[in-house]
């Protein structure tokens, strides 16, 4: 709303009127000359705020994207390590070869944390930002992404 004030008051500045015109018949060009001039400045701005919006806005998205495909691939290396080394161990040491719920979640904590440190502590605030959430909601995305990949390296191990 600002930026329109701003272009109207611009236009009235510009806006030539009769009693400042030398020749009663060059008054309607010079007008029609100096308004359209304003009028072209006006969308100019207006246009090029758009874009810069626009070009903004698609920034923000290839790189909440790209963040998330890197993050994909960080969580699926991260669960395959803790499937070959941590669980293995844990369900060998287990008297009936399962793993509790404590263990579990200690396990998930682990991963998380894991995968905050490969991605980075600044990276995930910057993607919290735009996101609009805060550190609960990044481990909550990043353990449901963790869920999603060992259930899926589960049903590749059946196959």
């Amino acid at each position: 709303m600002k930026v329109i004030m701003v272009y109207v008051a611009m236009l009235m500045c510009v806006i030539p009127f009769p009693a400042f015109a030398d020749d009663a018949t060059v008054f309607p060009w010079a007008a029609l000359i100096t308004t359209g001039g304003a009028i072209l400045v006006a969308l100019l701005g207006w246009a090029f705020k758009l874009l810069r919006d626009y070009l903004k806005a698609n920034v923000q998205n290839e790189a909440v994207a790209d963040w998330l495909y890197r993050l994909d691939a960080v969580a699926e290396t991260v669960v395959k390590d803790y499937l070959q080394s941590r669980v293995d161990d844990l369900k060998a040491a287990a008297k009936d070869g399962k793993i509790d719920e404590a263990e579990r979640e200690t396990l998930k904590q682990g991963a998380i944390d894991d995968v905050k440190a490969i991605v980075g502590i600044k990276s995930i605030e910057k993607m919290a930002k735009i996101l609009g959430t805060n550190e609960t909601g990044t481990d909550k995305l990043i353990g449901s992404l963790i869920e999603e990949k060992v259930y899926m390296t589960k049903l590749v191990r059946r196959k």
